[in-house]
């Protein structure tokens, strides 16, 4: 009782733009268009106030971002890929979402989006339960799919570990987060998205400099590794895991064969589904590789702006690994979402990358220092 009047408390005396992320924060695990709503309104707003506007000249090689959005939002209008170039422009407003709330992040609201992000999680997982319960089978929750709702609980989980070690009073809610999250991933049958939190994890403490906790799990995942051999029914499958592998492998290759086709600035966002008609819809969404979807969807140039900007935060983030402990966090979530992208592209999800962009947003230094709710 006393922390939800502390949270009200806090709600009241915010400012706008805290209010706004609050929202945005919350709708982001409702249905996909309230998700889509939130963030767009708010990139108008980012857009139109002229204050706000002018404060996201100063975020870091945007320029690259810049070029990037225009040669992908250009490419879905030529080859009249409609889809792909509304899905574009909501991927433009994350954009400006994250790097706006990034450039004014505080310790105060980091930490108060981390306890936010940890119980929404554990109420989404609550849904996932219920609907486990009428349903009996793959589950979503409030998430437009089951394997987007897989890799929001891998980042919240990596997030939560996170958390944990930074935001003591609130360890309770942390830990009972990456305890639901980590039973949500089984629920949602997305179980590589175990492995991928676990390097998100591993990443994170070397980054932290927990080198003793990083090799610990190196070792248990050894220690299952050698069981698994001898054992490999003690690894997670679906029933389905042949048809979805030879799946993916004429995913990739049709792929590949359509990259080459249109070489240098591909066919924008979703171009797989633009290409795939007949196939499965299950299977449409994008190419099931992260690194081969961007190649499909930007073609050589717009995959290289886009490199070019991802190697300077990257770099950035790793420099300030010491000084800003919420950049070691973010590099586990990205090194989380890479592992994930061997085999799928779940950032390509409404509210999965609205999660994904909203952490990279919480870079801030240094965290947990002034107090919120």
């Amino acid at each position: 009782m006393r922390k939800t009047i502390r949270w009200t408390k806090w709600f009241r005396f915010a400012g706008k733009a805290e209010k706004w992320l609050f929202i945005n924060v919350c709708a982001m695990f409702l249905p996909f268009f309230v998700c889509v709503a939130t963030i767009g309104t708010t990139a108008c707003a980012i857009l139109l106030h002229r204050d706000m506007s002018r404060r996201l000249a100063t975020f870091p090689h945007g320029a690259w971002l810049i070029l990037w959005g225009t040669v992908a939002v250009a490419a879905a209008a030529v080859s009249q890929n409609f889809m792909g170039l509304l899905f574009s422009l909501f991927f433009c407003s994350l954009i400006l979402f994250a790097a706006y709330y990034h450039l004014i992040m505080t310790d105060a609201l980091c930490k108060t989006v981390l306890r936010l992000l940890s119980f929404l999680g554990i109420m989404a997982a609550g849904i996932a339960v219920l609907e486990k319960i009428v349903l009996h089978g793959r589950v979503s929750a409030t998430v437009f799919n089951a394997n987007y709702y897989g890799y929001i609980c891998e980042l919240l989980i990596v997030a939560g570990v996170y958390a944990w070690l930074q935001d003591r009073p609130w360890r309770r809610l942390h830990a009972a987060g990456v305890a639901v999250n980590a039973a949500g991933i089984f629920l949602a049958g997305c179980y590589f998205a175990w492995l991928a939190a676990f390097v998100g994890i591993v990443v994170l403490f070397f980054c932290l400099g927990r080198k003793r906790s990083a090799f610990f799990c190196l070792s248990a995942a050894g220690i299952y590794g050698g069981i698994a051999w001898f054992f490999p029914k003690t690894v997670p499958t679906t029933h389905d895991m042949a048809r979805n592998i030879s799946a993916r492998i004429y995913i990739w290759k049709t792929s590949l064969h359509y990259f080459l086709r249109h070489i240098l600035f591909g066919n924008g966002m979703l171009t797989f589904f633009f290409i795939s008609k007949g196939m499965d819809r299950s299977f449409r969404a994008h190419a099931h590789n992260l690194i081969l979807d961007t190649l499909l969807n930007y073609g050589i140039i717009g995959t290289a702006l886009l490199a070019v900007f991802v190697f300077f935060w990257i770099r950035a983030l790793i420099q300030n690994r010491r000084t800003n402990p919420s950049s070691a966090m973010c590099l586990g979530v990205c090194a989380a979402t890479f592992v994930h992208g061997l085999i799928d592209v779940p950032i390509i999800g409404f509210q999965s990358a609205a999660v994904f962009f909203l952490l990279m947003a919480l870079a801030v230094h240094p965290p947990f220092q002034n107090e919120s709710p």
